[in-house]
C-alpha cells in the first residue's frame, strides 16, 4: 500500500489553527478602522438630517409669513402659531374694484408627535359675498381655537421642539429638531411680507 503524499493529505490541525488565529488577527485590526469611521458617518448622517428637518420647518414657516397680513402673525400659545393668509391653491387674490388683496384662511401650526403640522381654517364670505381685506378688530377671539386633525399638512419631522413668542422686532420663532443622538436648534423672527396688487 503506498503513502499518499503531502498534498492528497490536506492541512494538519495545527496548520489549521495558526491560519485561523491569523484571520481573525487581521480581521480585528480592520475592523477597529471601519468601526469609528462607520460610526461617524451614522453621527454626520443624523446631524445632517436633524439640520435638514428644522429647516425644512422654518422655511414653511417664512414662506407661509410672505402671505400674511403682517399684524395677524402671533402665537395662540407658547407651541403653536396663526397666521391670517392669502395663501390659497390658485395664489392670491384682489378684489376688482380696489385692488386690495383678499385674505382666504387661517393658518395655523402646531407641533403634534413630533411632527410640525399646518391646520388651515377657511374664512367666511362678508355679507357682500366678498372675502375679508382687513384683519378682524379683535384678532383673539377671530382666530379660530387650534383643532387637531389627521388630514393637517405635515411640515417636517422629528421636531422635538417649537416654540414662538411675541418679541419687540416681530414673532420668534425656535425650532428644535432630533435624529438619533444628534440636534439642530434654529431661530428667526418672521416677517411678513406686504404684497401690492
Amino acid at each position: 500500500m503506498s503513502v499518499p503524499d503531502r498534498a492528497a493529505r490536506g492541512f494538519t490541525l495545527a496548520e489549521v489553527l495558526v491560519s485561523g488565529t491569523l484571520f481573525l488577527l487581521v480581521l480585528g485590526v480592520v475592523a477597529g478602522f471601519l468601526i469609528p469611521g462607520m460610526r461617524a458617518w451614522m453621527r454626520g448622517r443624523e446631524q445632517s438630517e436633524a439640520q435638514q428637518n428644522a429647516l425644512l420647518a422654518m422655511l414653511a414657516l417664512r414662506e407661509a409669513a410672505r402671505w400674511s397680513h403682517p399684524e395677524s402673525i402671533g402665537p395662540i400659545d407658547s407651541s403653536s402659531l396663526r397666521m391670517y393668509s392669502t395663501r390659497c391653491p390658485d395664489g392670491p387674490s384682489f378684489q376688482k374694484e380696489t385692488g386690495q388683496v383678499e385674505y382666504h384662511n387661517w393658518e395655523l401650526f402646531y407641533l403634534d408627535r413630533g411632527m410640525l403640522r399646518q391646520h388651515d381654517v377657511a374664512l367666511a364670505l362678508d355679507a357682500r359675498g366678498k372675502l375679508p381685506t382687513e384683519l378682524p378688530a379683535d384678532l383673539s377671539t377671530s382666530a379660530p381655537s387650534l383643532a387637531t386633525d389627521a388630514r393637517d399638512r405635515v411640515l417636517a419631522r422629528n421636531i422635538e421642539g417649537f416654540r414662538c413668542r411675541t418679541g419687540p422686532d416681530g414673532v420668534e420663532i425656535q425650532v428644535d429638531s432630533r435624529v438619533g443622538a444628534s440636534t439642530s436648534h434654529i431661530e428667526t423672527r418672521l416677517v411678513p411680507g406686504q404684497m401690492d396688487p
